[in-house]
């Protein structure tokens, strides 16, 4: 398989950058020109757009979870961004799969802490899904 390349540069057209065919780019929901707004090059989104779209969370082409702008990803995984994902299930648990990566119930399954992340398999079934550590530090408090 072949190598991937990475992205060299903004992912933005800047007003001041555009020039030539670049100028003539207009965002796809409000129709403003490169000149005027920076414009996400992949997506023909323009800046205002995606930060009214990451606040309302919809699931078209911001995420349900986090409210980032990836469209892509929303549409493979059904609103949510892979961020927001289980990577062992594929089940969206966005509060928590932002800490760990893994669902609830996967880590109770693997044996990692609620509250941390640690692997601890023995102490979080016995701590009712807590760590020797974190256990102790809610005891006191």
């Amino acid at each position: 398989m072949a190598k991937q390349k990475k992205r060299r540069g903004s992912k933005w057209i800047k007003p001041t950058r555009a020039t030539g065919r670049k100028k003539e780019r207009y965002c796809r929901i409000c129709g403003t020109t490169a000149s005027q707004v920076r414009i996400m090059k992949h997506e023909n989104i323009c800046e205002l757009c995606v930060r009214e779209l990451s606040r309302q969370k919809g699931g078209k082409l911001a995420c349900k979870g986090c409210g980032k702008v990836v469209p892509k990803q929303v549409r493979k995984y059904k609103g949510y961004c892979k961020d927001c994902i289980c990577r062992v299930c594929g089940k969206p648990d966005p509060e928590y799969c932002q800490k760990t990566g893994f669902c609830r119930e996967c880590s109770k399954e693997m044996g990692i802490c609620r509250v941390c992340g640690k692997e601890a398999m023995a102490q979080v079934e016995k701590n009712d899904g807590l760590c020797d550590a974190c256990a102790k530090k809610l005891r006191r408090h």
